[in-house]
């Protein structure tokens, strides 16, 4: 959209304008009236030595009424405006080159960043696997060691085996039940980190 928005910056444009305008002035003034005949005034002599009257005549005036004068002084105007960006089409160029830059640079971050989101989710996946197969190697490795308390106590019965031989049968299942519990819990983590990296709401 940069882009777009730096070239239009070298594109003619073409305005029309339009006024209309009017004036009131208080020396606006119109004849009211009859004229009035005053006394004729010497203009002149004729050839033979007779004299030339002009009449004198005397205007009553008002000033025009403010519609009237709206109305008689009112002008219209109307105007093209043709611009051709020719001295700073070098200047459209630079931005448009710099918009296209940045958009570029742009793109490219996107890009890194959608890549390294992939390789954090792979790893996430990876992590969850393996805490998977640990999980149940635990899993596997407690069920050994109850099977072996379990025949340790039927041989203890028997006098087959000492007090101390099934104390250590008994401490390995406790110590099975521990790392069985730890990869569990090492197992959900890993989960419920790849569900957050994947979008699907937290749930326990």
């Amino acid at each position: 959209r940069s882009v777009e928005i730096a070239r239009a910056g070298g594109i003619p444009s073409l305005r029309f304008s339009a006024n209309v305008a009017s004036g009131y002035s208080g020396r606006d003034e119109v004849i009211v009236g009859e004229p009035i005949v005053g006394a004729p005034s010497v203009a002149g002599f004729t050839e033979s030595g007779e004299l030339v009257y002009t009449p004198n005549y005397t205007f009553n005036t008002a000033t025009k009424s403010f519609d009237q004068q709206l109305k008689d002084n009112v002008n219209y105007s109307a105007s093209w405006t043709l611009s051709i960006p020719l001295f700073n089409n070098m200047s459209t160029r630079t931005q448009a080159r710099q918009a296209r830059i940045r958009y570029e640079q742009a793109r490219l971050r996107q890009s890194d960043q959608e890549q390294q989101l992939q390789l954090v989710v792979q790893r996430a996946i990876a992590d969850q696997r393996a805490a998977y197969r640990q999980f149940q190697a635990a899993v596997n490795a407690y069920e050994a060691s109850s099977e072996s308390v379990r025949y340790a106590n039927e041989r203890f019965e028997q006098g087959a085996v000492t007090a101390l031989e099934l104390s250590t049968a008994k401490a390995n299942l406790n110590r099975s039940n521990a790392d069985m519990i730890t990869a569990r819990y090492s197992y959900l983590l890993a989960l419920k980190s790849l569900e957050i990296l994947q979008g699907l709401p937290l749930t326990l």
